[in-house]
Protein backbone atom coordinates (compact mmCIF):
# COMPACT_ATOMS: atom_id res chain seq x y z
CA UNK A 1 0.00 0.00 0.00
CA UNK A 2 2.57 2.75 1.17
CA UNK A 3 4.22 1.74 -2.59
CA UNK A 4 1.10 2.51 -4.10
CA UNK A 5 0.35 5.50 -2.64
CA UNK A 6 4.26 6.80 -3.47
CA UNK A 7 3.26 5.62 -6.94
CA UNK A 8 0.47 7.60 -7.18
CA UNK A 9 2.33 10.52 -5.35
CA UNK A 10 4.79 10.56 -7.78
CA UNK A 11 2.35 9.90 -10.83
CA UNK A 12 0.45 13.47 -9.53
CA UNK A 13 3.44 15.09 -9.08
CA UNK A 14 4.60 14.05 -12.38
CA UNK A 15 1.17 15.54 -14.44
CA UNK A 16 1.44 18.69 -12.30
CA UNK A 17 5.51 19.56 -13.37
CA UNK A 18 4.47 18.64 -16.69
CA UNK A 19 1.38 20.46 -16.99
CA UNK A 20 3.06 23.57 -15.47
CA UNK A 21 5.60 23.48 -17.94
CA UNK A 22 3.06 23.65 -20.55
CA UNK A 23 1.51 27.19 -19.20
CA UNK A 24 4.58 28.62 -18.95
CA UNK A 25 5.90 27.99 -22.62
CA UNK A 26 6.87 31.00 -24.02
CA UNK A 27 3.95 31.50 -26.66
CA UNK A 28 1.34 29.15 -24.86
CA UNK A 29 -1.50 31.41 -24.90
CA UNK A 30 -1.11 32.40 -28.63
CA UNK A 31 -0.38 28.60 -29.02
CA UNK A 32 -3.97 27.67 -27.16
CA UNK A 33 -5.26 30.76 -29.21
CA UNK A 34 -4.20 28.58 -32.44
CA UNK A 35 -5.62 25.43 -31.34
CA UNK A 36 -8.98 27.20 -30.40
CA UNK A 37 -9.60 28.96 -33.03
CA UNK A 38 -7.93 27.13 -36.44
CA UNK A 39 -10.52 24.74 -35.82
CA UNK A 40 -13.63 27.22 -35.25
CA UNK A 41 -15.44 27.00 -38.49
CA UNK A 42 -15.26 23.18 -38.68
CA UNK A 43 -16.41 23.04 -34.80
CA UNK A 44 -19.77 24.79 -35.95
CA UNK A 45 -19.77 22.98 -39.44
CA UNK A 46 -19.57 19.59 -38.12
CA UNK A 47 -22.09 19.53 -35.78
CA UNK A 48 -24.80 20.72 -38.43
CA UNK A 49 -23.57 18.96 -41.77
CA UNK A 50 -25.27 15.80 -41.36
CA UNK A 51 -28.72 17.15 -40.67
CA UNK A 52 -28.21 19.69 -43.50
CA UNK A 53 -27.65 16.75 -45.93
CA UNK A 54 -30.25 14.77 -44.86
CA UNK A 55 -32.90 17.16 -44.18
CA UNK A 56 -36.02 17.78 -45.96
CA UNK A 57 -35.70 20.78 -49.11
CA UNK A 58 -38.45 22.51 -47.41
CA UNK A 59 -36.74 23.01 -44.72
CA UNK A 60 -33.34 24.11 -46.21
CA UNK A 61 -31.60 21.00 -46.34
CA UNK A 62 -31.01 18.60 -49.27
CA UNK A 63 -33.24 16.00 -48.54
CA UNK A 64 -30.62 13.00 -49.29
CA UNK A 65 -30.99 9.56 -46.93
CA UNK A 66 -28.88 8.44 -44.45
CA UNK A 67 -27.59 5.67 -46.93
CA UNK A 68 -26.84 7.98 -50.04
CA UNK A 69 -24.64 10.34 -47.24
CA UNK A 70 -22.75 7.24 -45.50
CA UNK A 71 -21.97 5.83 -49.09
CA UNK A 72 -20.18 9.21 -50.43
CA UNK A 73 -18.63 10.16 -47.18
CA UNK A 74 -17.61 5.81 -46.73
CA UNK A 75 -15.85 5.59 -49.64
CA UNK A 76 -14.81 8.54 -52.32
CA UNK A 77 -15.21 11.27 -49.47
CA UNK A 78 -12.82 8.73 -47.21
CA UNK A 79 -10.50 8.70 -50.84
CA UNK A 80 -10.48 12.77 -50.48
CA UNK A 81 -9.85 12.93 -47.06
CA UNK A 82 -6.84 10.87 -47.16
CA UNK A 83 -5.69 12.44 -50.40
CA UNK A 84 -6.13 15.63 -49.07
CA UNK A 85 -3.83 14.95 -45.45
CA UNK A 86 -1.34 13.25 -48.51
CA UNK A 87 -0.75 16.56 -50.06
CA UNK A 88 -1.05 18.32 -47.21
CA UNK A 89 2.11 16.60 -45.58
CA UNK A 90 3.86 16.64 -48.64
CA UNK A 91 2.90 20.40 -49.20
CA UNK A 92 4.35 21.35 -45.10
CA UNK A 93 7.39 19.00 -45.42
CA UNK A 94 8.51 21.09 -48.76
CA UNK A 95 7.94 24.49 -47.41
CA UNK A 96 8.25 24.18 -43.80
CA UNK A 97 5.37 24.21 -41.59
CA UNK A 98 5.23 28.24 -40.91
CA UNK A 99 5.17 29.32 -44.44
CA UNK A 100 2.58 26.06 -45.29
CA UNK A 101 0.54 26.98 -42.46
CA UNK A 102 -1.39 30.19 -44.37
CA UNK A 103 -2.23 28.25 -47.39
CA UNK A 104 -3.39 24.99 -45.34
CA UNK A 105 -5.52 27.45 -43.12
CA UNK A 106 -6.73 28.71 -46.30
CA UNK A 107 -7.75 25.15 -47.39
CA UNK A 108 -9.61 24.30 -44.02
CA UNK A 109 -12.17 27.29 -45.87
CA UNK A 110 -12.95 24.62 -48.52
CA UNK A 111 -15.88 23.28 -46.28
CA UNK A 112 -17.27 26.55 -45.71
CA UNK A 113 -17.59 27.01 -49.08
CA UNK A 114 -18.80 23.95 -50.54
CA UNK A 115 -21.82 24.33 -48.06
CA UNK A 116 -22.80 27.62 -48.65
CA UNK A 117 -22.72 26.80 -52.03
CA UNK A 118 -24.71 23.45 -50.93
CA UNK A 119 -27.13 25.64 -48.94
CA UNK A 120 -27.75 28.40 -51.49
CA UNK A 121 -27.56 26.12 -55.13
CA UNK A 122 -29.65 22.84 -53.60
CA UNK A 123 -28.43 20.76 -56.03
CA UNK A 124 -30.45 17.54 -56.55
CA UNK A 125 -27.91 16.27 -59.27
CA UNK A 126 -25.90 13.35 -56.70
CA UNK A 127 -22.47 13.95 -58.56
CA UNK A 128 -22.76 17.76 -58.16
CA UNK A 129 -23.31 16.83 -54.29
CA UNK A 130 -20.51 13.65 -53.95
CA UNK A 131 -17.99 16.21 -55.91
CA UNK A 132 -18.42 19.22 -53.94
CA UNK A 133 -18.44 16.67 -50.36
CA UNK A 134 -14.98 15.51 -51.96
CA UNK A 135 -13.60 19.27 -52.11
CA UNK A 136 -14.98 19.14 -48.69
CA UNK A 137 -13.16 15.90 -47.34
CA UNK A 138 -9.86 17.04 -48.99
CA UNK A 139 -9.55 20.86 -48.12
CA UNK A 140 -10.43 19.10 -44.49
CA UNK A 141 -7.52 17.13 -44.79
CA UNK A 142 -5.43 18.99 -46.39
CA UNK A 143 -6.06 22.17 -43.41
CA UNK A 144 -6.19 19.66 -40.79
CA UNK A 145 -2.47 18.05 -41.37
CA UNK A 146 -1.47 21.72 -40.48
CA UNK A 147 -3.09 21.41 -37.13
CA UNK A 148 -1.51 18.22 -36.02
CA UNK A 149 2.14 19.19 -37.01
CA UNK A 150 1.52 22.39 -34.90
CA UNK A 151 0.26 20.64 -31.99
CA UNK A 152 3.91 18.17 -32.84
CA UNK A 153 6.09 21.09 -33.24
CA UNK A 154 4.77 22.54 -29.70
CA UNK A 155 4.80 19.55 -27.78
CA UNK A 156 8.65 19.65 -28.49
CA UNK A 157 10.43 19.09 -25.11
CA UNK A 158 10.96 16.85 -22.31
CA UNK A 159 7.20 16.31 -21.52
CA UNK A 160 6.37 15.99 -25.68
CA UNK A 161 3.84 12.91 -25.04
CA UNK A 162 1.88 14.76 -21.90
CA UNK A 163 2.09 18.06 -23.66
CA UNK A 164 1.02 16.46 -26.79
CA UNK A 165 -1.66 14.98 -25.09
CA UNK A 166 -2.91 18.69 -23.30
CA UNK A 167 -2.69 19.71 -27.12
CA UNK A 168 -5.31 17.25 -27.77
CA UNK A 169 -7.55 18.12 -24.75
CA UNK A 170 -7.65 21.74 -26.63
CA UNK A 171 -7.84 20.29 -30.03
CA UNK A 172 -11.06 18.67 -28.28
CA UNK A 173 -12.26 22.18 -26.62
CA UNK A 174 -11.98 23.77 -29.99
CA UNK A 175 -15.03 21.39 -31.38
CA UNK A 176 -16.86 21.11 -28.50
CA UNK A 177 -17.20 24.75 -27.29
CA UNK A 178 -19.20 25.94 -31.03
CA UNK A 179 -21.03 23.15 -30.80
CA UNK A 180 -22.97 23.79 -27.53
CA UNK A 181 -24.60 27.11 -29.18
CA UNK A 182 -24.19 25.85 -33.54
CA UNK A 183 -28.03 23.89 -33.64
CA UNK A 184 -29.48 27.03 -31.20
CA UNK A 185 -27.84 29.61 -34.57
CA UNK A 186 -29.19 27.49 -37.19
CA UNK A 187 -33.17 27.34 -35.95
CA UNK A 188 -32.56 30.96 -35.44
CA UNK A 189 -31.09 32.01 -38.83
CA UNK A 190 -31.59 29.34 -41.32
CA UNK A 191 -29.04 26.96 -43.44
CA UNK A 192 -27.70 29.45 -45.34
CA UNK A 193 -27.27 31.85 -43.25
CA UNK A 194 -25.78 29.84 -40.52
CA UNK A 195 -23.09 28.67 -43.41
CA UNK A 196 -22.38 32.33 -44.47
CA UNK A 197 -21.71 33.02 -40.74
CA UNK A 198 -19.63 29.67 -40.39
CA UNK A 199 -17.31 31.27 -43.57
CA UNK A 200 -16.92 34.54 -41.64
CA UNK A 201 -15.80 32.44 -38.52
CA UNK A 202 -12.24 31.49 -41.45
CA UNK A 203 -11.51 34.74 -40.29
CA UNK A 204 -10.33 33.94 -36.88
CA UNK A 205 -8.10 30.55 -38.76
CA UNK A 206 -6.46 33.00 -40.85
CA UNK A 207 -5.55 35.71 -38.55
CA UNK A 208 -4.09 32.50 -36.04
CA UNK A 209 -1.72 31.72 -38.65
CA UNK A 210 -0.49 35.16 -40.32
CA UNK A 211 3.20 35.62 -41.25
CA UNK A 212 5.17 38.20 -39.41
CA UNK A 213 5.34 41.43 -41.12
CA UNK A 214 9.03 42.82 -41.10
CA UNK A 215 9.34 47.25 -40.73
CA UNK A 216 9.27 48.22 -43.79
CA UNK A 217 6.38 46.69 -44.72
CA UNK A 218 4.80 48.06 -41.98
CA UNK A 219 6.40 51.37 -43.06
CA UNK A 220 4.77 50.80 -46.55
CA UNK A 221 0.85 50.26 -45.33
CA UNK A 222 1.16 53.14 -43.18
CA UNK A 223 2.21 55.08 -46.93
CA UNK A 224 5.18 56.11 -45.55
CA UNK A 225 3.96 58.87 -43.30
CA UNK A 226 7.03 59.39 -41.08
CA UNK A 227 9.24 60.11 -44.41
CA UNK A 228 7.01 62.29 -46.56
CA UNK A 229 9.08 66.01 -47.58
CA UNK A 230 12.35 64.13 -45.95
CA UNK A 231 15.50 63.30 -47.63
CA UNK A 232 16.29 59.76 -46.98
CA UNK A 233 19.03 57.57 -46.99
CA UNK A 234 18.96 53.76 -46.16
CA UNK A 235 21.68 51.44 -44.09
CA UNK A 236 20.77 48.17 -45.95
CA UNK A 237 22.10 45.07 -47.21
CA UNK A 238 20.22 42.28 -49.29
CA UNK A 239 18.41 41.11 -46.18
CA UNK A 240 16.60 44.28 -46.40
CA UNK A 241 13.36 42.42 -47.94
CA UNK A 242 9.67 42.27 -47.63
CA UNK A 243 8.01 38.93 -47.74
CA UNK A 244 8.15 39.18 -51.66
CA UNK A 245 11.86 39.67 -51.48
CA UNK A 246 11.38 43.22 -53.10
CA UNK A 247 14.81 45.16 -51.71
CA UNK A 248 13.78 47.88 -49.19
CA UNK A 249 16.27 49.92 -51.91
CA UNK A 250 13.99 49.65 -54.45
CA UNK A 251 10.69 49.81 -52.48
CA UNK A 252 11.73 53.76 -51.26
CA UNK A 253 13.53 54.30 -54.66
CA UNK A 254 9.75 53.95 -55.87
CA UNK A 255 8.05 55.00 -52.79
CA UNK A 256 6.00 58.40 -53.94
CA UNK A 257 6.48 61.40 -51.36
CA UNK A 258 10.07 59.47 -50.61
CA UNK A 259 13.30 61.44 -51.83
CA UNK A 260 16.31 58.20 -51.52
CA UNK A 261 19.11 60.09 -51.43
CA UNK A 262 21.94 57.73 -50.67
CA UNK A 263 22.81 54.10 -49.48
CA UNK A 264 25.67 53.03 -46.73
CA UNK A 265 27.38 49.50 -47.37
CA UNK A 266 28.11 47.40 -44.60
CA UNK A 267 30.19 44.19 -44.76
CA UNK A 268 29.17 42.34 -47.78
CA UNK A 269 27.93 46.15 -49.99
CA UNK A 270 23.99 47.02 -50.17
CA UNK A 271 23.00 44.87 -53.23
CA UNK A 272 25.85 41.55 -51.42
CA UNK A 273 28.27 41.82 -54.12
CA UNK A 274 31.66 41.82 -51.84
CA UNK A 275 32.95 38.91 -50.69
CA UNK A 276 33.72 38.58 -46.52
CA UNK A 277 35.98 40.65 -45.49
CA UNK A 278 36.72 42.54 -48.88
CA UNK A 279 37.17 46.38 -48.42
CA UNK A 280 33.99 48.23 -49.85
CA UNK A 281 34.18 51.17 -51.91
CA UNK A 282 31.88 53.82 -52.77
CA UNK A 283 29.77 53.65 -55.41
CA UNK A 284 26.67 53.98 -57.58
CA UNK A 285 23.80 51.98 -57.42
CA UNK A 286 22.92 51.02 -60.79
CA UNK A 287 19.42 49.84 -60.32
CA UNK A 288 18.88 53.65 -58.57
CA UNK A 289 21.52 55.66 -59.45
CA UNK A 290 21.77 56.45 -56.23
CA UNK A 291 25.22 57.15 -55.00
CA UNK A 292 26.64 54.42 -52.14
CA UNK A 293 28.90 55.22 -49.30
CA UNK A 294 30.93 52.53 -47.79
CA UNK A 295 31.14 52.21 -44.31
CA UNK A 296 33.45 48.65 -44.56
CA UNK A 297 36.71 50.43 -45.63
CA UNK A 298 38.94 53.37 -44.58
CA UNK A 299 35.38 54.28 -42.19
CA UNK A 300 32.72 52.00 -39.99
CA UNK A 301 30.98 55.94 -39.27
CA UNK A 302 29.17 57.90 -41.52
CA UNK A 303 31.15 61.03 -41.57
CA UNK A 304 29.44 64.82 -41.41
CA UNK A 305 29.97 64.86 -45.64
CA UNK A 306 28.06 61.59 -46.02
CA UNK A 307 25.17 62.98 -44.01
CA UNK A 308 24.81 66.90 -45.12
CA UNK A 309 22.17 65.67 -47.77
CA UNK A 310 19.78 63.60 -45.78
CA UNK A 311 17.36 64.05 -42.99
CA UNK A 312 16.73 60.40 -41.58
CA UNK A 313 19.39 57.65 -41.95
CA UNK A 314 17.48 54.46 -42.29
CA UNK A 315 18.79 50.69 -41.18
CA UNK A 316 16.99 47.69 -42.67
CA UNK A 317 19.24 44.77 -41.77
CA UNK A 318 18.62 41.39 -40.93
CA UNK A 319 20.85 40.57 -38.28
CA UNK A 320 21.69 36.93 -36.73
CA UNK A 321 21.32 37.70 -33.22
CA UNK A 322 25.18 37.67 -32.14
CA UNK A 323 27.15 40.43 -30.44
CA UNK A 324 30.17 39.41 -32.64
CA UNK A 325 27.90 39.99 -36.09
CA UNK A 326 29.32 43.41 -37.43
CA UNK A 327 25.99 44.96 -38.49
CA UNK A 328 24.36 46.10 -35.06
CA UNK A 329 27.84 48.06 -34.88
CA UNK A 330 27.48 49.43 -37.66
CA UNK A 331 24.14 50.45 -36.40
CA UNK A 332 25.32 51.46 -33.57
CA UNK A 333 28.04 54.13 -35.18
CA UNK A 334 25.54 54.99 -37.38
CA UNK A 335 23.39 56.31 -34.76
CA UNK A 336 26.08 58.29 -32.93
CA UNK A 337 26.79 59.94 -36.44
CA UNK A 338 23.47 60.96 -36.09
CA UNK A 339 23.55 61.86 -33.15
CA UNK A 340 26.92 64.30 -33.84
CA UNK A 341 25.17 65.61 -36.95
CA UNK A 342 21.59 66.42 -36.12
CA UNK A 343 19.77 63.57 -37.93
CA UNK A 344 17.17 61.33 -37.79
CA UNK A 345 17.73 57.65 -37.52
CA UNK A 346 15.10 54.76 -38.28
CA UNK A 347 15.42 51.58 -37.43
CA UNK A 348 12.80 48.93 -40.05
CA UNK A 349 12.67 46.23 -37.23
CA UNK A 350 13.39 43.02 -38.07
CA UNK A 351 13.10 39.25 -35.76
CA UNK A 352 16.40 38.04 -34.14
CA UNK A 353 16.60 34.76 -35.42
CA UNK A 354 17.51 33.20 -31.88
CA UNK A 355 14.30 34.74 -30.18
CA UNK A 356 14.03 37.48 -27.59
CA UNK A 357 14.95 35.16 -25.06
CA UNK A 358 18.08 34.15 -25.70
CA UNK A 359 20.89 35.58 -23.35
CA UNK A 360 23.97 34.18 -23.07
CA UNK A 361 27.80 35.53 -22.54
CA UNK A 362 28.87 38.21 -20.68
CA UNK A 363 29.05 41.84 -20.91
CA UNK A 364 32.12 43.32 -22.90
CA UNK A 365 34.89 44.82 -20.62
CA UNK A 366 37.35 47.47 -20.90
CA UNK A 367 40.29 46.64 -22.95
CA UNK A 368 38.25 44.20 -25.57
CA UNK A 369 36.06 46.63 -27.39
CA UNK A 370 36.22 46.11 -31.55
CA UNK A 371 34.22 46.37 -34.22
CA UNK A 372 32.97 42.63 -33.48
CA UNK A 373 31.98 43.63 -29.63
CA UNK A 374 31.08 47.13 -30.18
CA UNK A 375 29.01 47.67 -26.94
CA UNK A 376 28.67 46.82 -23.71
CA UNK A 377 26.39 43.86 -24.23
CA UNK A 378 26.49 39.99 -23.82
CA UNK A 379 27.47 38.03 -26.57
CA UNK A 380 23.85 36.54 -26.94
CA UNK A 381 21.40 39.87 -26.74
CA UNK A 382 18.23 38.45 -26.74
CA UNK A 383 16.80 41.73 -28.76
CA UNK A 384 15.38 42.97 -31.80
CA UNK A 385 17.73 45.74 -33.58
CA UNK A 386 14.65 48.20 -33.32
CA UNK A 387 14.81 47.00 -29.43
CA UNK A 388 18.79 47.41 -29.36
CA UNK A 389 18.76 50.40 -30.57
CA UNK A 390 16.34 51.68 -28.05
CA UNK A 391 18.84 49.95 -25.46
CA UNK A 392 22.07 51.43 -26.84
CA UNK A 393 20.19 54.84 -26.98
CA UNK A 394 18.59 55.37 -23.81
CA UNK A 395 21.32 53.51 -21.49
CA UNK A 396 23.72 56.12 -23.20
CA UNK A 397 26.01 53.38 -24.46
CA UNK A 398 26.75 55.20 -27.74
CA UNK A 399 30.27 57.21 -27.78
CA UNK A 400 30.48 59.72 -25.91
CA UNK A 401 27.17 58.99 -24.40
CA UNK A 402 25.61 60.93 -27.50
CA UNK A 403 21.84 60.45 -28.03
CA UNK A 404 20.24 60.00 -31.60
CA UNK A 405 16.39 61.03 -32.28
CA UNK A 406 15.24 57.26 -33.06
CA UNK A 407 12.10 56.06 -34.31
CA UNK A 408 11.56 52.37 -34.74
CA UNK A 409 8.74 51.10 -36.86
CA UNK A 410 8.14 47.84 -35.04
CA UNK A 411 7.19 44.43 -37.22
CA UNK A 412 3.63 43.39 -36.74
CA UNK A 413 2.67 39.67 -35.75
CA UNK A 414 6.16 39.12 -34.78
CA UNK A 415 6.61 37.28 -30.39
CA UNK A 416 9.89 36.28 -28.37
CA UNK A 417 9.04 33.47 -28.08
CA UNK A 418 9.72 33.00 -32.06
CA UNK A 419 12.57 31.86 -33.92
CA UNK A 420 13.12 32.54 -37.29
CA UNK A 421 11.60 29.34 -38.96
CA UNK A 422 8.34 30.26 -37.00
CA UNK A 423 7.93 33.98 -38.63
CA UNK A 424 6.96 32.66 -42.11
CA UNK A 425 9.22 35.17 -43.61
CA UNK A 426 11.73 34.54 -46.03
CA UNK A 427 15.44 34.25 -44.61
CA UNK A 428 17.79 36.04 -47.27
CA UNK A 429 21.58 34.93 -46.18
CA UNK A 430 23.30 37.60 -44.57
CA UNK A 431 27.26 36.66 -45.28
CA UNK A 432 28.19 33.97 -47.60
CA UNK A 433 28.58 31.55 -44.36
CA UNK A 434 24.84 31.80 -42.73
CA UNK A 435 22.30 30.63 -46.04
CA UNK A 436 19.67 29.07 -43.83
CA UNK A 437 18.14 30.53 -40.15
CA UNK A 438 19.12 27.68 -38.48
CA UNK A 439 22.88 28.68 -39.07
CA UNK A 440 22.72 31.91 -36.63
CA UNK A 441 22.13 29.29 -33.64
CA UNK A 442 25.32 27.48 -35.25
CA UNK A 443 27.15 30.16 -35.37
CA UNK A 444 26.42 31.33 -31.65
CA UNK A 445 27.63 27.38 -31.19
CA UNK A 446 31.00 27.19 -32.79
CA UNK A 447 32.38 30.39 -34.15
CA UNK A 448 33.93 31.85 -31.01
CA UNK A 449 36.26 28.56 -31.00
CA UNK A 450 36.37 29.18 -35.19
CA UNK A 451 38.08 32.25 -34.52
CA UNK A 452 41.43 30.15 -34.10
CA UNK A 453 42.72 27.66 -36.00
CA UNK A 454 42.31 25.05 -33.98
CA UNK A 455 39.34 23.30 -34.88
CA UNK A 456 37.65 23.16 -38.79
CA UNK A 457 33.88 24.16 -38.20
CA UNK A 458 32.88 23.53 -41.70
CA UNK A 459 33.66 27.01 -42.94
CA UNK A 460 35.49 25.70 -46.28
CA UNK A 461 32.86 22.53 -46.38
CA UNK A 462 29.06 22.76 -46.84
CA UNK A 463 28.47 22.67 -43.30
CA UNK A 464 29.57 26.11 -42.00
CA UNK A 465 29.54 26.29 -38.36
CA UNK A 466 28.11 22.79 -38.11
CA UNK A 467 31.42 21.00 -37.65
CA UNK A 468 34.19 20.01 -35.37
CA UNK A 469 36.66 18.26 -36.77
CA UNK A 470 40.96 17.96 -37.68
CA UNK A 471 43.34 15.42 -38.80
CA UNK A 472 44.05 13.83 -35.45
CA UNK A 473 40.54 13.65 -33.78
CA UNK A 474 38.66 10.22 -34.19
CA UNK A 475 35.48 11.09 -35.07
CA UNK A 476 33.65 7.70 -33.58
CA UNK A 477 35.29 8.06 -30.12
CA UNK A 478 34.38 12.13 -29.83
CA UNK A 479 31.10 11.51 -31.05
CA UNK A 480 30.70 9.14 -28.04
CA UNK A 481 32.18 11.47 -25.67
CA UNK A 482 30.11 14.65 -26.25
CA UNK A 483 27.21 12.46 -26.50
CA UNK A 484 28.15 11.19 -23.13
CA UNK A 485 28.23 14.46 -22.05
CA UNK A 486 23.78 14.72 -21.95
CA UNK A 487 23.46 18.47 -23.34
CA UNK A 488 20.29 19.75 -23.69
CA UNK A 489 19.27 20.31 -26.87
CA UNK A 490 21.91 18.95 -29.01
CA UNK A 491 23.19 15.74 -30.30
CA UNK A 492 25.93 14.87 -32.14
CA UNK A 493 27.17 12.12 -34.92
CA UNK A 494 30.36 11.14 -36.08
CA UNK A 495 31.45 12.78 -39.98
CA UNK A 496 34.50 12.37 -42.37
CA UNK A 497 35.18 15.35 -44.46
CA UNK A 498 37.70 17.07 -46.83
CA UNK A 499 37.40 21.12 -47.07
CA UNK A 500 36.98 23.06 -50.52
CA UNK A 501 38.90 26.06 -49.27
CA UNK A 502 39.81 27.62 -45.67
CA UNK A 503 40.69 25.67 -42.54
CA UNK A 504 42.17 22.48 -43.94
CA UNK A 505 41.76 23.04 -47.01
CA UNK A 506 42.06 19.39 -49.05
CA UNK A 507 42.61 17.28 -46.01
CA UNK A 508 40.94 14.45 -44.39
CA UNK A 509 39.69 15.25 -41.14
CA UNK A 510 37.48 13.74 -39.07
CA UNK A 511 35.07 14.68 -36.19
CA UNK A 512 31.59 15.49 -34.90
CA UNK A 513 28.75 16.88 -36.49
CA UNK A 514 26.11 19.01 -34.36
CA UNK A 515 22.44 18.81 -34.09
CA UNK A 516 21.03 20.80 -32.18
CA UNK A 517 17.58 19.56 -31.60
CA UNK A 518 15.92 22.80 -29.42
CA UNK A 519 17.60 25.80 -29.34
CA UNK A 520 15.17 27.47 -26.59
CA UNK A 521 16.71 24.84 -24.22
CA UNK A 522 20.21 24.68 -25.67
CA UNK A 523 23.18 26.36 -23.89
CA UNK A 524 24.12 27.64 -27.65
CA UNK A 525 27.65 29.29 -26.90
CA UNK A 526 28.86 26.59 -23.84
CA UNK A 527 28.60 23.74 -27.07
CA UNK A 528 32.22 24.89 -28.30
CA UNK A 529 33.53 25.20 -24.76
CA UNK A 530 32.31 21.76 -24.12
CA UNK A 531 34.18 20.43 -27.15
CA UNK A 532 37.01 22.19 -26.15
CA UNK A 533 36.58 20.02 -22.57
CA UNK A 534 36.32 16.93 -23.98
CA UNK A 535 39.47 16.86 -26.71
CA UNK A 536 41.46 17.74 -24.23
CA UNK A 537 40.51 15.04 -22.57
CA UNK A 538 41.14 12.81 -25.50
CA UNK A 539 44.30 14.51 -26.79
CA UNK A 540 46.43 16.50 -24.50
CA UNK A 541 48.98 17.41 -26.89
CA UNK A 542 46.17 19.24 -28.71
CA UNK A 543 44.73 21.77 -26.56
CA UNK A 544 42.47 24.95 -28.05
CA UNK A 545 44.78 27.27 -26.67
CA UNK A 546 48.49 26.01 -27.72
CA UNK A 547 51.06 28.67 -28.11
CA UNK A 548 50.71 27.59 -32.22
CA UNK A 549 47.69 29.36 -31.72
CA UNK A 550 48.77 31.94 -29.94
CA UNK A 551 48.60 34.82 -32.96
CA UNK A 552 44.76 34.70 -32.90
CA UNK A 553 44.33 34.89 -28.90
CA UNK A 554 43.80 38.87 -29.42
CA UNK A 555 40.76 38.13 -32.20
CA UNK A 556 39.48 35.22 -29.54
CA UNK A 557 39.12 37.54 -26.72
CA UNK A 558 37.65 40.28 -28.41
CA UNK A 559 35.09 38.14 -29.70
CA UNK A 560 34.37 36.91 -25.78
CA UNK A 561 34.86 40.14 -24.83
CA UNK A 562 37.14 39.32 -22.49
CA UNK A 563 40.15 37.27 -21.97
CA UNK A 564 39.09 35.98 -18.87
CA UNK A 565 37.27 33.16 -20.41
CA UNK A 566 40.72 32.08 -22.23
CA UNK A 567 43.06 32.60 -19.19
CA UNK A 568 40.14 30.69 -16.86
CA UNK A 569 39.34 27.90 -19.67
CA UNK A 570 43.30 27.29 -20.48
CA UNK A 571 44.15 26.09 -16.33
CA UNK A 572 41.98 22.40 -16.86
CA UNK A 573 39.70 23.09 -19.88
CA UNK A 574 36.89 22.18 -17.46
CA UNK A 575 33.83 23.88 -18.46
CA UNK A 576 32.65 24.10 -14.58
CA UNK A 577 35.77 26.62 -14.40
CA UNK A 578 34.11 29.45 -16.46
CA UNK A 579 30.56 28.64 -16.78
CA UNK A 580 29.81 31.05 -14.32
CA UNK A 581 32.22 34.16 -15.23
CA UNK A 582 30.53 33.54 -18.76
CA UNK A 583 26.98 33.82 -18.00
CA UNK A 584 27.14 36.34 -14.92
CA UNK A 585 25.70 39.24 -16.50
CA UNK A 586 22.97 37.54 -18.27
CA UNK A 587 19.94 38.14 -16.10
CA UNK A 588 21.29 41.35 -15.24
CA UNK A 589 20.97 42.54 -19.04
CA UNK A 590 17.59 40.54 -19.57
CA UNK A 591 15.93 42.96 -16.21
CA UNK A 592 17.78 45.76 -17.94
CA UNK A 593 16.90 45.80 -21.06
CA UNK A 594 13.43 44.30 -20.72
CA UNK A 595 12.00 48.12 -20.96
CA UNK A 596 12.67 48.13 -24.01
CA UNK A 597 10.87 45.22 -25.14
CA UNK A 598 8.66 46.03 -28.23
CA UNK A 599 6.83 42.40 -28.36
CA UNK A 600 5.75 39.66 -26.05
Amino acid sequence: RISEGASATAGVTEFVKSFASFITKPGCLLAIAFMLLYRLPEGFLIKLCMPFLVHATEKGGLGLSTDTVGIVYGSIGVVALLGGGKVGGLFASKLGLKKSLWWMAAGMTLPCLTFVYLAVAQPTNLVIITTALCIEQFGYGFGFTAYMLYMMYFSEGEFKTSHYAICTAFMALSMMLPGFVAGYIQEAIGYVNFFWMVMACCIATLIVTAVVKPGIEVLRDGGFAQLKGKRVGLLTNPTGVDNKLKSTVDILAEAEGVELVALFAPEHGVRGDVHAGDKVDNSVDPATGVKVYSLYGKSHKPTAEMLKDIDVLIYDIQDNGCRSYTFISSMGVCMEACAENGKQFMVLDRPNPLGGNKVEGCLVEDGFFSFVSKYPIPYLYGLTPGELAQYLNNEGLLGNGVKCDLTVVPMEGWHRYMTFEQTGMPWILPSPHVPQAAHSYYYAATGIIGETPYLHIGIGYTLPFQLFCQEWIDAQAFTKRMKALGLKGVIFRPIYVKPFYSACQGKNVQGVQVYITDAVDCDLTLIQFYAMEVLAEMYPDHLAFDEAFKARFNMFDKVCGTDKIRKMMSKRYKVADIIDYWNKDAEAFRLASSKYYLYR
